[in-house]
C-alpha cells in the first residue's frame, strides 16, 4: 500500500505550540489562523493513525477467514477491492496533511516568524507534554511498522497454501452458495416477499462489507478518542496543563468528534440505502 510506506517518515507529528512568534510583529488575526490550522493538522493525523490501525485489524480478520476458507472467490473479490478503497482514503488523508503543513509553512515564512525548539524552563509543562506526545506517536509508528511487516510475511507464506485449496473448494462453495440461494428464495416464496433482482442483491452485500469496515475503524477513532480525553483529564487534575494548553486539546478533541461524527453519518447512510433496496 503506498501510503503505509510513506507514513512513518510523514507522521513526525507536527506538534503545535513549538513555535516562538513575536508579538509586536505578528497580529493577533494571523496567530489566531496559525493555532487554527496547527490544530487541524494535528486532528487530521490523529484520524490517519487511528484509521490505519482499524485497517490493519480489517485486513488481519480478511487473512484469518482466508485461512479458514470462509470466503468464495467472489467474496474475496468484493472485500479486497473495498479494502483497497479504504486504502486510497487513507492515502488521500495523508496527502491532504502534507499539503495543510506546506501551505501553514509557507504562511509562517510570509510573516517572518522563526521556527525552533521551545527551551524548557523551569515550570515548563506545555513542552514537556508537547516532547512526552511526539515520543508515544514515534513508539506507535514503529509499532505499526513492526505489525505490517509481520502481516506481510504470514501473508507470503499463506498465499501458496490458500491458492492450491481454492482450486479444490471452488466447486464445493459454489454448490454451498446456490443451495443457500435456492433456500432463501424459497423463505422469501412462502413469506409472500418479492424477488430481490442480482444486482440489488450485490449492492446490498457491499454496502454490509463497507458499513463493517467503517464501522471498525470508527470504532478505532472512538478508541483513541477516549483515551486522548481520559490524558487530558488527567493531566489537568495533576495541573500539568495550562489555559492555552486545555483550550488547544479541548479545540483538536472537537475536530476528532466531527470527523467521527461524518463517519458514522456515513454508516446511517449506507444502512438507509440497504432498506430501501430490500424495500424495492
Amino acid at each position: 500500500m503506498k501510503f503505509l510506506k510513506i507514513i512513518i517518515p510523514a507522521l513526525t507529528l507536527f506538534i503545535t505550540g513549538v513555535q516562538q512568534i513575536n508579538a509586536q510583529e505578528v497580529s493577533r488575526e494571523d496567530k489566531k489562523k496559525i493555532k487554527v490550522q496547527e490544530e487541524e493538522i494535528r486532528a487530521n493525523e490523529e484520524m490517519l493513525m487511528s484509521g490505519v490501525k482499524g485497517l490493519e485489524r480489517i485486513k488481519a480478520r480478511l487473512e484469518k477467514d482466508k485461512a479458514k476458507n470462509r470466503l468464495t472467490p467472489k467474496e474475496l473479490e468484493r472485500k479486497s477491492k473495498i479494502i483497497r478503497s479504504v486504502e486510497t482514503r487513507l492515502d488521500r488523508l495523508n496527502t491532504k496533511i502534507a499539503e495543510q503543513k506546506k501551505e501553514l509553512n509557507t504562511f509562517k515564512k510570509g510573516l517572518h516568524i522563526k521556527v525552533e525548539k521551545t527551551v524548557v524552563a523551569s515550570g515548563g509543562t506545555q513542552s514537556v507534554v508537547d516532547e512526552e506526545k511526539a515520543q508515544e506517536i514515534n513508539e506507535r509508528a514503529l509499532k505499526l511498522k513492526a505489525a505490517r511487516e509481520k502481516l506481510a510475511k504470514e501473508i507470503k507464506e499463506s498465499e501458496a497454501a490458500y491458492l492450491k485449496q481454492q482450486k479444490e473448494l471452488r466447486e464445493k462453495n459454489l454448490a454451498l452458495a446456490k443451495l443457500d440461494s435456492e433456500l432463501k428464495q424459497e423463505e422469501k416464496a412462502i413469506e409472500g416477499g418479492e424477488k430481490l433482482s442480482e444486482k440489488n442483491k450485490q449492492k446490498i452485500k457491499d454496502y454490509e462489507v463497507e458499513i463493517s469496515m467503517t464501522q471498525e475503524m470508527a470504532a478505532s477513532v472512538r478508541e483513541d478518542l477516549n483515551n486522548k480525553k481520559q490524558k487530558v483529564a488527567t493531566a489537568v487534575a495533576a495541573g500539568k496543563l495550562s489555559k492555552v494548553g486545555l483550550q488547544r486539546r479541548k479545540s483538536i478533541i472537537r475536530k476528532i468528534e466531527k470527523k467521527l461524527n461524518k463517519m458514522e453519518r456515513e454508516i446511517e447512510k449506507k444502512k438507509e440505502a440497504i432498506q430501501k433496496l430490500k424495500g424495492a
